[in-house]
């Protein structure tokens, strides 16, 4: 019988020997599974709720965006996780911290990575807004300053929205696999 293999550390990955790159490697390892057991949760319930409204396919469409929300979501927030994480490992939790000063880490990881992620969606919406008028631009041959950033704070308000949202339909799952996340961590090295 062979043995059973062990998940790698953090430590084993590029640079993960610096104690906050480390950390860093955990909480977004932490965002990942906190956002994969929401997007599982709530396509649970979206799958319960088409069966309970077989009569009333309309009504059950709605729950099929909070699956799909939760995997964008997942590609924007592992990496503001990573990126927060090097910054409250550094600046915030000292080298030799307690395992109890980790957990407080992991929680402060977790709310920088709701304002990060509310950043990054608000640039992305501006964006997004920015390339359409860019393209209605182009199809009316109407190249005016005004039309071109017309609407870019339409695009913006999208960060705020999705931190409210967020915060309100995910700190049951978040807070607690960030505060696991960080003491485990600090526990560990």
């Amino acid at each position: 019988m062979g043995s059973t293999p062990s998940l790698p550390s953090p430590q084993s990955l590029p640079h993960g020997d610096a104690p906050h790159v480390a950390a860093a490697y955990t909480m977004a390892a932490a965002a990942f599974v906190a956002a994969f057991v929401f997007v599982l949760g709530v396509s649970a319930l979206a799958v319960f709720e088409s069966v309970q409204a077989a009569s009333q396919p309309w009504g059950s469409s709605f729950f099929l965006l909070f699956p799909l929300l939760g995997l964008v979501a997942t590609v924007i927030v592992t990496p503001v996780a990573f990126a927060i994480g090097i910054f409250v490992w550094r600046w915030v939790v000292p080298t030799g911290a307690s395992a109890r000063r980790g957990g407080l880490g992991g929680v402060v990881t977790v709310l920088g990575t709701y304002l990060g992620a509310a950043l990054v969606v608000s640039v992305l919406g501006a964006l997004a807004v920015f390339a359409e008028n860019v393209q209605s631009a182009m199809f009316f041959d109407q190249w005016t300053l005004a039309r071109l950033i017309g609407g870019l704070e339409a695009g913006a308000i999208a960060g705020p929205v999705a931190l409210v949202y967020g915060l309100i339909l995910t700190w049951w799952i978040t807070l607690p696999v960030g505060f696991v996340a960080g003491w485990r961590h600090q526990r560990r090295s």
